[in-house]
């Protein structure tokens, strides 16, 4: 039996609830928070994050440059507005919090660096805490040369004592060597989200936890939370080093018929809008909404 299949729906929101009520929790598990530095200019100010929710706060993102040396993504936010100070300032109100930089960049520049046999210069920030590598993603002629950057980064960060993660897609592909580049990172975050979308044939779940009965036999075996983290645990990756992704958004579509709007509807494309935000869901719950049906044609599941 699969190790997710054992549990009930109940027990699963008892363990979200956990990670609000029971701080002994962060004990035994990580809690990776994304966090965007241009969200904090107006939408969540660091100042007004609860730093006692995370273990871990992964700032995204900064990128490569041609050389090959880390690189601010937004100067004008991440120094002018000293959102780096200001987000591992967090930190003083929780000593027990690290911060890592996100290394989000394309697939051609992570191969341009690697092509020239050098590993990019690694950007020395006394107040972080390691790094998070999101390629996305490495293809199978990639295997090798995103083993060798991991190994290399590892290396060089036991010498400082640093954190390295990894952004991994919902299922391990021949790009990902699994049983070797778990020897390199302290703990992969599974982008389990983004099954469904304007992308898609039909409506579905951004990120449902397991198998519908109305899927497709490729959607139940590859299209669930559930069967990406049984997937990883087959490719020898240890639990304690597996953080599931949790979506704070819904994706929209716009229905072939605007009469046929449940799950697996038919559907033409995204919507209008083609995400609903965090916001815009905690909203809708605390005024009693609903998302559905908006403009008759399109729907925005959650």
């Amino acid at each position: 039996m699969d190790v997710l299949e054992e549990l009930e729906f109940d027990d699963v929101i008892q363990e979200f609830v956990k990670l609000k009520l029971r701080k002994k929790y962060f004990d035994l598990q990580k809690v990776v928070c994304y966090y965007q530095g241009s969200n904090g200019v107006k939408l969540a100010p660091p100042e007004e994050l609860d730093a006692s929710l995370c273990t871990h706060i992964n700032y995204a993102f900064i990128q490569i440059d041609k050389n090959g040396n880390l690189t601010e993504q937004n100067p004008k936010i991440d120094i002018g507005l000293s959102m780096f100070t200001r987000v591992t300032s967090l930190k003083k109100l929780n000593p027990d919090l690290k911060v890592l930089l996100s290394v989000g960049d394309t697939a051609a520049t992570w191969r341009l660096i690697l092509r020239r046999d050098r590993i990019f210069i690694l950007f020395k920030h006394i107040l972080f805490d390691g790094l998070d590598i999101d390629w996305e993603k490495p293809e199978p002629e990639d295997a090798e040369s995103f083993l060798a950057l991991l190994e290399e980064l590892k290396k060089e960060f036991e010498n400082f004592g640093w954190t390295l993660s990894a952004a991994v897609y919902p299922n391990p592909s021949n790009g990902y060597n699994t049983t070797e580049i778990v020897k390199y990172l302290d703990f992969l975050n599974l982008m389990t989200y983004n099954y469904f979308g304007g992308w898609s044939i039909h409506t579905g779940q951004t990120s449902p936890l397991f198998k519908s009965s109305l899927d497709s036999p490729y959607e139940k075996t590859y299209l669930n939370v559930a069967a990406s983290i049984n997937f990883w645990l087959a490719a020898g990756v240890p639990k304690d080093k597996l953080v599931v992704g949790l979506a704070f958004y819904g994706r929209s579509f716009t229905l072939a018929d605007a009469d046929d709007h449940g799950l697996h509807a038919p559907v033409t494309g995204a919507g209008i809008t083609p995400s609903a935000t965090y916001r815009q869901i905690s909203l809708a719950t605390a005024t009693g909404r609903q998302f559905g049906m908006m403009n008759r044609k399109t729907l925005t599941n959650i």
